[in-house]
């Protein structure tokens, strides 16, 4: 090989450094030229590791992200060697620093070793943190603990201040059944939360503003969910285990008006009750195992998902995936059609097809009814 032709690339690849680092201080002019307010929304932004080291950018940055208003921990490595050791001190470090008044956001990522015994340990320390949130009015707490039992001490039942609250992967101490307070909480979200029937109800008790819940691989000892409030308006499932030889997950909400199912199920032997004040619905779900090409649907999950169907009967628009699109076949093809149908779609006004991520049709369903009686 030519020497001159590896000097060549050396030189280039020097330029380019050297090219990317102008880049940079550049755009670090720009930045420290921006208000101080403006400079910390942008901060907000990003995760509390990232927000920390622009203290090494630039002198005028020092000291900035103390005041953002949203906070975000993100631990996502095996927790061998320090590691763990490393990511608790930083965040001691960091806590007591953050000035802001008033927290919007606390997000807590952190993947556990199942193996690992430092449980209590680490429970302390997460809500050492999760308490300084609260203690500055966090609105919006995110809690993704893998594999981890918590036990919340009793103030994290009491917030007058928190409306948004995510719990991913976490598995709920027998804590939880204390008395809940949480009078601002408007949406709630649970993602492979084990969380049984007294848990669920005592939570609801407690939130008397909540108007959205999402449920993602909703526990199986849950079989029932009862919204009393009339506040509540938008249900999500998502994930749904629910098989046809198990105990129907029974749902009663008098003023749900949106209720959603997607993604895959491996079934959904699900019950709803009273829901007639439901203005759409979205059951676009698909299931596990299931060629929507055959008649796979026996007698017990037809009459599912007829019941299902009959449950969005006043709806005014519906989406429906393919396992419901081969049921309502079903019907229209059967002599049921006459005594079910018109019943089920009364008040529609959009129907939506979802065959797949390309395949989606909408349709004035009103206006296809008027055209075929032409």
């Amino acid at each position: 090989m030519d020497p001159g032709s590896n000097s060549s690339q050396d030189s280039s690849a020097n330029m380019e450094k050297i090219a990317k680092k102008e880049d940079v201080e550049t755009n670090i002019d720009r930045l420290t030229e921006l208000p101080e307010p403006l400079i910390i929304r942008i901060l907000s932004f990003l995760e509390m590791k990232d927000a920390v080291n622009t203290d090494t950018v630039a002198k005028s940055l020092r000291h900035l992200w103390t005041h953002v208003d949203s906070i975000v921990f993100f631990f996502n490595a095996m927790p061998n060697g320090d590691y763990i050791e490393r990511f608790i001190a930083f965040a001691d470090r960091t806590m007591p620093r953050c000035a802001c008044p008033n927290i919007k956001k606390f997000v807590l990522h952190f993947y556990h070793d199942p193996g690992a015994e430092n449980g209590p340990f680490l429970n302390e320390m997460f809500f050492n943190w999760v308490h300084r949130a609260f203690e500055n009015n966090v609105e919006f707490l995110g809690l993704q603990i893998n594999d981890l039992t918590i036990e919340p001490p009793e103030w994290f039942y009491q917030s007058l201040f928190l409306i948004r609250l995510k719990l991913y992967d976490v598995i709920l101490g027998s804590s939880f059944v204390r008395q809940i307070d949480w009078p601002s909480l408007r949406s709630l979200n649970l993602k492979r939360v084990e969380i049984n029937n007294e848990q669920m109800a005592q939570l609801l008790s407690g939130c008397p503003q909540l108007d959205t819940m999402v449920l993602d691989r909703v526990s199986h000892i849950i079989t029932s969910l009862n919204f009393t409030s009339k506040s509540m308006k938008t249900l999500k499932l998502i994930h749904l285990d629910r098989d046809d030889d198990e105990i129907p997950l029974q749902i009663k909400a008098s003023w749900l008006q949106e209720l959603i199912m997607t993604k895959e199920f491996w079934g959904f032997n699900c019950h709803f009750l009273n829901m007639s004040s439901m203005r759409k619905a979205d059951l676009s779900f698909t299931v596990l195992g299931v060629d929507t090409d055959e008649y796979w649907v026996d007698v017990q999950r037809f009459n599912v998902a007829t019941e299902l169907l009959k449950t969005v009967c006043n709806v005014e628009e519906l989406v429906i995936g393919p396992v419901l699109i081969l049921v309502r076949l079903l019907l229209h093809n059967s002599d049921t059609f006459v005594n079910h149908i018109p019943h089920i779609e009364r008040a529609l006004t959009f129907l939506h097809l979802n065959l797949g991520m390309r395949t989606y049709f909408k349709i004035n369903y009103k206006m296809l009814i008027w055209i075929m009686h032409l």
